[in-house]
This record gives C-alpha cells, sequence and structure tokens, in this order.
C-alpha cells in the first residue's frame, strides 16, 4: 500500500489483506480511499480481494459521504443501520458479497443493543 498499491490475496495473503483493509477504513486520508476503493475493486473482480471486506468499505465510504448505504453493513452507535439505497433488494446484493441477509444483522445488532442496555455482555 505504501507503493500506492493493493495488494490482494494472491500476492501477501489473508493476513495482510486484512491488515491493508482496516488501514484503509480507518484512514482518514479520503483521496487515498477513493484511489484504494477502484483498485479494490479491480481485485474484487478478480477474486483476490474479500468481496465482504469491499462491500463494508464501500457502505462506510457512502456513510462518510452523507448517501444510502448499498449494503447496508454500517450501523450508528444506537445500533440502528443507516439508511440504505433500494432496501427492497438489499439481500440480493449482500448475497452477491457473502454476506448473510439483513434480517440477520439486524438480528445481531438488536442482540447487542439489549446486552449493552442490560449491562450484561453479549456471552450472557
Amino acid at each position: 500500500m505504501t507503493s500506492g498499491r493493493l495488494l490482494g490475496l494472491s500476492e501477501v495473503g489473508e493476513g495482510a489483506v486484512s491488515a491493508q483493509f482496516l488501514m484503509l477504513q480507518h484512514s482518514g486520508d479520503r483521496a487515498l480511499q477513493a484511489n484504494m476503493a477502484r483498485q479494490m475493486q479491480e481485485l474484487v473482480e478478480k477474486g483476490d480481494f474479500p468481496k465482504d471486506a469491499f462491500a463494508t468499505f464501500i457502505d462506510r465510504q457512502l456513510v462518510y459521504d452523507g448517501k444510502l448505504q448499498r449494503f447496508g453493513t454500517q450501523a450508528n452507535e444506537s445500533f440502528e443501520l443507516y439508511p440504505i439505497e433500494d432496501e427492497s433488494s438489499v439481500d440480493k446484493r449482500r448475497e452477491s458479497m457473502g454476506l448473510p441477509p439483513i434480517a440477520q444483522l439486524r438480528a445481531k445488532l438488536q442482540q447487542v443493543k439489549n446486552a449493552v442496555a442490560s449491562g450484561k455482555g453479549l456471552g450472557e
């Protein structure tokens, strides 16, 4: 990534790709993120980058830009999903990225919300 090029699974393996993703996801450099989003998409199309990570990355960028998220991966501090574009077909988009149905995500978010509200951990 320091070379200005995103590395794929075939080059560096899952751990390094995950580290790259996390650094980009939490970077404040919007120009870098935009450039890497294009590279990430190319790698996804070649099967050389995790689709679910790409979906999460794209949604985060859309939410930051005040737009509707595409895959429904981003939630606010109240564990509510940010608005999703064309929500009636979100499960189809999620499936194409290896993500579970939106109802499963909403159920998990509700479980976390309930655990936080009760002061208990998730395993309790």
